[in-house]
């Protein structure tokens, strides 16, 4: 075939060939894609001048940069994660064909009459098919396979040129024609003579894939949905929808089964290092069984001391698999042999009640335990969350978490605010990003509505300082005793007491010190923490400028003799965060006042 031929049939075909080493793209753009969060950012960069400026118009070859490797073995690393041997160059062709600056839209062949006077430019172009898409092109599909069920409905959304589009159903097809209907009008194309024609993919139930925004935006997920009208999709438990008119093109990945398949045949046995690469991989889809297969088929080949290693982490995950599958078997076993003996013991009663006297009462509970009448409100364990967020020190912060959903509301809630990234690029930057990050910006934007989203693992330093110096340390034992603070005579100041390791009793408790005051003093004053009723109260009367109410088994805990005490609690009140906040909490102490109490009068009792 002469040359002249051979660039007519590229013409025709509407593709492009990419010399290996070429190095040029559409229009001089650069593209880099960055993988962050649940998303992908893809940035063009024109050359010079007004963007996709009317010009002549003419098909050329395009050039894409890629890797000087072997598809497959671009896909086994870009899916392993390994540096992948060099290979022999690979070609890689576009499904579109790139115009420069065309100045008259090309005439298409149709059945209804066209205006190709171009209006005012839309604000959207189809982008370049993906090059060096984060899952390679081989385990992207478009149309479905065929199958034996009934053959879905073949639909197409054509780039006719930059102004004008056009979706339906495909009503016939050869090599150079396509005809497409959307109901309303019937039209016929030249497939030579379009910028692009997208097909529209029909996912199977749980299929992944991407989607490839006309901004650039790449989104990767679970597909739901490939229509004219619209595409749904969802990345990890969030749905999103976008128009169609925003979406340029839905690519299926290919399932695991075939991706392995793929991978594994492309690579000889002798790459150690990619074989341990493919494993990792297959440990990152849990599939652990696969992966320690493959690990101890390449330990037969060769002393690879990453692959031991790797396969003794392997076993270890899977043993604790096991032993948490075990625990949780053994729990809800013994939660069914309850529930049956409950229902047993239900049964007899019933038995019971039948054989008997119909008029025969129940038996009389006995008098209520002291316990039974103290307090059972506590705080609940996302209110003890909310108060840890609260007291984070970023100086020194405690393990927390923020899930990508908080992230997502941040950037959706907050996008406006200069502290939040303005390009897509690094808005999606984000996602890779610590949580101790996230969380500080979320407090400089004081976005109090988000702080739900971040999970405090573990006390914040002031509060580990209150649990472990005052709390448990002298508060429980001394003053939270049943005939005190903690007993069915508390006042209208109870703590409470019982299972030390619980986490809301303490938080609790710690609420209450925080928000009780005695005749406008505060039980805890932080701009005075001397003179807190909590250490006077503890002091002994004569050292005492506000000593404790005379009453019956009190007596003083912080004392000559007990000096590190006080200086534990002042330390303590000192590392509580200023100025204070008021915590979104919705919290009433109990009080025990009897409403009945006896009021002497100068008569007499009151009866």
């Amino acid at each position: 075939m002469t040359g002249e031929a051979a660039q007519l049939r590229t013409a025709q075909r509407g593709t492009a060939e990419a010399p290996t080493g070429s190095s040029t793209c559409r229009h001089g753009e650069s593209r880099s894609v960055v993988a962050a969060g649940v998303g992908l950012n893809v940035r063009n960069e024109p050359y010079p001048g007004t963007p996709w400026q009317p010009g002549p118009r003419r098909n050329r070859t395009i050039r894409a940069t890629i890797p000087r490797m072997p598809l497959l073995t671009a896909i086994a690393a870009l899916l392993v994660q390994t540096a992948p041997a060099p290979a022999a160059p690979a070609v890689v062709t576009q499904t579109a064909p790139v115009v420069d600056t065309p100045a008259v839209p090309a005439a298409a062949t149709q059945t209804t009459p066209v205006n190709d006077a171009p209006a005012a430019p839309a604000a959207s172009t189809p982008p370049a098919p993906l090059t060096g898409s984060p899952v390679p092109s081989e385990e992207l599909v478009g149309p479905p396979t065929p199958s034996t069920e009934p053959e879905p409905i073949h639909q197409v959304w054509i780039f006719i040129d930059r102004w004008k589009e056009f979706g339906g159903t495909v009503v016939s097809e050869t090599d150079l024609i396509i005809t497409v209907t959307d109901g309303l009008e019937t039209r016929t194309f030249n497939k030579a003579k379009v910028l692009d024609i997208i097909e529209l993919v029909h996912p199977k139930p749980g299929q992944r894939g991407l989607v490839q925004l006309r901004d650039g935006t790449i989104v990767r997920g679970e597909i739901l949905k490939d229509s004219l009208e619209e595409v749904e999709f969802q990345v990890d438990t969030v749905r999103g929808r976008v128009p169609r008119e925003k979406v340029y093109r839905v690519m299926l990945e290919l399932e695991f089964e075939t991706r392995y398949a793929r991978i594994k045949a492309a690579i000889a046995p002798e790459e150690h290092g990619r074989r341990l690469g493919m494993a990792r991989w297959l440990a990152d889809q849990d599939r652990l069984d696969l992966a320690i297969t493959e690990l101890e088929a390449l330990l037969r080949d060769g002393d690879v001391e990453e692959a031991r290693e790797m396969l003794r982490e392997i076993n270890a995950r899977v043993k604790l698999e096991l032993s948490v599958k075990e625990s949780k078997g053994n729990s809800q076993k013994k939660a069914a042999n309850k529930a049956a003996d409950a229902a047993a013991a239900a049964a007899e009663q019933t038995q019971a009640a039948n054989d008997g006297s119909h008029s025969a009462k129940p038996a009389p509970r006995g008098a209520p335990t002291t316990r039974e009448m103290l307090p059972k409100d506590l705080l609940s364990n996302e209110d003890v969350n909310l108060v840890r967020v609260y007291e984070i020190d970023f100086k020194d912060p405690p393990r927390l978490t923020v899930s990508p959903e908080g992230v997502r509301q941040l950037i959706l809630r907050y996008g406006s605010s200069a502290l939040v990234p303005a390009t897509t690029q690094e808005r999606n930057a984000l996602y890779s990003k610590s949580s101790v990050e996230i969380a500080r910006l979320m407090f400089d934007l004081k976005a109090r509505d988000l702080y739900n989203y971040i999970e405090v693992e573990e006390d914040p330093t002031s509060v580990a300082k209150f649990r472990t110096r005052v709390h448990n340390s002298w508060l429980i034992s001394n003053c939270a005793t049943s005939r005190c603070h903690g007993g069915v005579d508390a006042g209208r100041f109870f703590l409470y007491t019982g299972n030390a390791k619980d986490q809301r009793i303490r938080y609790t408790n710690l609420l209450t010190l925080l928000n009780f005051k005695v005749d406008g003093q505060p039980v805890i004053n932080f701009e005075d923490p001397p003179n807190s009723l909590l250490i006077q109260y503890a002091m002994t009367r004569s050292s005492a400028r506000y000593p404790h109410p005379d009453v019956k088994g009190w007596r003083p805990v912080l004392s000559a003799s007990t000096p590190q005490l006080l200086q534990d609690t002042l330390d303590w009140i000192r590392s509580m965060y200023q100025p204070r906040p008021e915590y979104p909490v919705k919290y009433v102490a109990p009080k025990l006042d009897a409403i009945d109490k006896v009021v002497p009068t100068a008569d007499g009792p009151d009866r």
